[in-house]
């Protein structure tokens, strides 16, 4: 009975100097932990883009990038001011079609990017048109029936 004691104990000692989780604690894995409840509804029930900046937000990019000055800042936060409430007006008319208000949401976007680059110094047009994505030529996808039948 001792022999099966002392063998016992001496295994249970073996497997615990041996066990290196018993040495030192195990790290975790981070877990991040995402709010449950949905971004709170905009215009029409759509749900608004939170991380969208504001007019002085991008004004105050602009201005660091191209090097505005202070009177610059202000003319260019009215026209970001203007092409917020053109956008959101196009966004609130639900009887304008995908079509259209695509179009119209660029073409306010263009006059705003004209504006802005009027207020702009020769050198400052040049880095402000070096910030515009390479145009792409329109991708449309065409459906064609199946050679096969």
């Amino acid at each position: 009975m001792k022999r099966i004691l002392t063998i016992v104990v001496i295994t249970i000692t073996a497997m615990v100097c041996t066990n290196p989780a018993a040495a030192e604690p195990q790290r975790r894995p981070r877990i991040i932990i995402r709010p449950q409840t949905p971004n709170p509804p905009g215009p029409r029930g759509r749900y608004v883009d939170v991380d969208y900046p504001s007019p002085e937000k991008r004004a105050a990019n602009l201005a660091e990038v191209l090097g505005l000055n202070e009177d610059q800042k202000n003319k260019v936060q009215a026209i970001f001011v203007e092409q917020d409430k053109q956008a959101f007006a196009i966004w609130s008319n639900e009887k304008m079609s995908a079509d259209v208000r695509d179009k119209k949401l660029a073409e306010a976007r263009e006059a705003a990017s004209k504006q802005v680059r009027g207020l702009l110094t020769d050198e400052q047009k040049k880095k402000y048109d070096a910030l515009a994505p390479p145009e792409k030529p329109s991708e449309k996808i065409r459906l064609e029936p199946d050679p096969k039948g």
